[in-house]
């Protein structure tokens, strides 16, 4: 999506990034396997929230 808007992030951005979108990958596993009782228009809503303000302009 960055690369699509045109942003560029400095290195200290990607490596939040990185530890950010890496342990989204155990979430969503939990999310598939029911360990979360939230909808999908919940769980987004408080992703969102938990976005780092500078990366939410590419969400």
């Amino acid at each position: 999506m960055c690369k699509t808007k045109n942003i560029h992030f400095e290195d200290k951005d990607l490596l939040l990034l990185d530890v950010f979108c890496g342990g989204a990958s155990i979430m969503y596993q939990h999310y598939i396997l029911g360990k979360y009782d939230l909808s999908p228009k919940q769980a987004g809503h408080l992703l969102y929230q938990m976005f780092p303000e500078n990366f939410k302009i590419s969400w």
